[in-house]
């Protein structure tokens, strides 16, 4: 990845460092780090709560590029947790087996900088957009799962069954219109599976 070809997410990645400026002093923060999935979740801090979270997601974005980009977003900050996402947009780009390699590098830069940190992986959300990529999709979901637990600290959040309909196919009625970004239905599942999640990594604790 060169400069040039980053230019697209400038703005964003400015307003993302902005956010964490204004928020590295609260306590106890969960960040959420990753593509449109998590920019798109507007309720995240109502349908959280009490958890406090940061929503430092960006559109279009790829383990690559959050692995590009960490250093910078994160220079001075320390959550409590952080939750990434992504997968779905590299699939569509690159292979499996690439996707793992830079999952695994954004990992490593965690590591390095928090020593220890509490941190977890949304598994890849399916879609009908995307129908064409669910078997590559509940693959490399199993081998994120891995990678994830295998890391200090690491958990898995495996939001995937549970937007399936009794075939196994995406529910149509979880997404807008352009059948891969989720509607309100679909972010009430993630945050049922999110807030499980955090009851059991925080003992109950906001």
């Amino acid at each position: 990845m060169n400069e040039p070809e980053l230019g697209i997410w400038r703005q964003e990645i400015s307003a993302l460092k902005q956010k964490v400026k204004t928020q590295k002093h609260t306590p106890n923060l969960t960040a959420f780090y990753g593509s449109s999935s998590i920019r798109l979740w507007e309720t995240m801090s109502k349908d959280l709560a009490p958890y406090k979270v940061i929503n430092l997601g960006f559109g279009g974005s790829t383990f690559g590029l959050c692995s590009y980009f960490f250093d910078e977003v994160f220079e001075h900050f320390t959550p409590r947790e952080i939750v990434l996402y992504g997968g779905d947009n590299d699939l569509s780009k690159i292979s499996p087996r690439e996707t793992v390699t830079y999952l695994k590098a954004l990992i490593s830069k965690i590591i390095k900088k928090y020593e220890n940190p509490a941190l977890s992986l949304i598994s890849i959300k399916p879609s009908p957009e995307r129908a064409y990529l669910e078997e590559q999709i509940l693959l490399l979901n199993e081998e994120l799962k891995r990678i994830i637990e295998a890391a200090p600290n690491g958990r898995y959040i495996d939001i995937h069954p549970q937007m399936l309909d009794p075939k196994g196919d995406p529910i149509p009625e979880l997404f807008m219109d352009d059948q891969l970004h989720m509607n309100s239905q679909g972010y009430k599942i993630w945050k049922e599976v999110v807030t499980d999640h955090l009851k059991q990594r925080f003992n109950g604790k906001g």
